[in-house]
């Protein structure tokens, strides 16, 4: 759908993390906004971002400066990295592209390219075996919610014979 909005001096325009003019909105853009309803009954925008082009998927290979993931729906995508790309793996900034592997989960924002690849200021990856329910260890409850699941034993109600 589309939707005509106003913008003055007073509203936030945000890409990324960078602060941009209203001379930087192009037409296309994908855009989210922030509104507040005025007295009058109409919406004042407070703040618009600029929606990245992004991609990601499991990763099933990295080569050279390539990531290729399959995403949800099946298709396989490529995110191309740079020398100024960065990388963030788990919670930890400052990673490197050899610290992405095959298996993870990764997410990626930059520029869209013609073929379909994306070439990645930011990539963002997690191995799934560390998110709590996605087979990882988290920290799961018994049906008494007594203790961990994750470490091999159940919890379960009291035992009705001990005394």
């Amino acid at each position: 759908w589309t939707r005509t909005i106003a913008i003055t001096g007073d509203t936030e325009l945000m890409k990324g993390t960078a602060t941009i003019a209203a001379a930087d909105l192009k037409v296309g853009d994908e855009v989210r906004f922030r509104q507040e309803v005025q007295t009058d009954g109409s919406f004042k925008i407070t703040e618009l971002h600029v929606v990245q082009p992004h991609l990601g998927g499991s990763v099933t290979a990295v080569s050279g400066t390539t990531i290729t993931v399959t995403q949800r729906d099946g298709t396989t995508a490529t995110i191309k990295v740079t020398s100024t790309t960065t990388f963030q793996v788990g919670r930890t900034d400052g990673k490197a592209l050899t610290d992405i592997k095959v298996g993870m989960l990764a997410g990626a924002v930059g520029t869209l390219n013609s073929d379909g690849s994306l070439t990645a200021s930011a990539v963002h990856a997690i191995d799934p075996a560390s998110l709590p329910g996605f087979g990882g260890r988290g920290d799961h409850r018994g049906p008494a919610g007594n203790g961990p699941l994750g470490n091999g034993t159940q919890d379960g109600p009291p035992d009705a014979s001990a005394g």
